[in-house]
C-alpha cells in the first residue's frame, strides 16, 4: 500500500471514529439554527460525525472500500478531492432545502459512488447506475416509512444531493482533463 494511501485511511479512521466520542457529535453536526448562527464550520464537520459507533463502522467500512475501488481506477486522488470539496456544497444544499440537521458520510459516499460509476466500464457503469436509481427511488418511495439509523431517520435527500454532486464532479473532472 503506498504511503499516501496509508495517511489517507488513517486520516479517515480518525475522521470517522473521534466524532463518536460523547458530546462531540451535539458540536459538530449540521444545525441550520446553529449554522445561521455563526457556527459554519458544522457546514465540514457534519460528514464527519455519527450517530454511534455503528454508523461510523458502517460509512468507515463503505468508505475504505470505495478508496480502493478508486486507488483500482486510478481516480483516487480525484476521489480525496471529491471529499474535501463535496461538504460544503452537500451542506449549502441541506441549507437551500431548509434541512434542520444532518450527520453522517451517506450524501458524500452516494456522490462518490456515482464518480466511481462513471468513471467504470460501460457494463459496470450502466449496471451500477441503474442499480443506485433504483434504490433511490425506492427510498423516494418509502420516505414515509420509519428508516433509521441508531434510532434517527434516515436522510434520503442527502443520498440525492450526493448523488447529483458525484455526476457534476465526474463531469468537471472530465472537461478538466480533456483541456489542452
Amino acid at each position: 500500500m503506498a504511503r499516501t494511501q496509508v495517511w489517507v485511511y488513517a486520516l479517515l479512521i480518525v475522521l470517522l471514529v473521534l466524532p463518536v466520542i460523547p458530546g462531540l457529535e451535539g458540536w459538530l453536526r449540521f444545525d441550520k439554527e446553529a449554522i445561521l448562527g455563526g457556527q459554519s464550520w458544522r457546514m465540514v464537520t457534519a460528514h464527519f460525525v455519527h450517530l454511534g459507533l455503528s454508523h461510523a463502522l458502517v460509512n468507515l467500512v463503505a468508505m475504505a472500500i470505495l478508496l480502493a475501488w478508486a486507488w483500482r481506477l486510478l481516480r483516487f486522488y480525484e476521489a480525496g478531492l471529491f471529499l474535501l470539496v463535496s461538504p460544503l456544497f452537500l451542506s449549502l444544499a441541506l441549507l437551500l432545502m431548509g434541512i434542520d440537521w444532518y450527520a453522517g458520510l451517506s450524501g458524500m459516499l452516494h456522490g462518490l459512488v456515482v464518480f466511481l460509476l462513471l468513471c467504470s466500464s460501460n457494463l459496470i457503469r450502466n449496471t451500477g447506475l441503474l442499480l443506485l436509481l433504483l434504490k433511490l427511488m425506492w427510498q423516494f418511495q418509502s420516505i414515509q416509512s420509519v428508516t433509521t439509523v441508531s434510532d434517527n431517520p434516515i436522510l434520503h435527500e442527502a443520498h440525492w444531493i450526493g448523488a447529483i454532486l458525484g455526476a457534476v464532479f465526474f463531469l468537471i473532472s472530465t472537461i478538466w482533463q480533456s483541456r489542452p
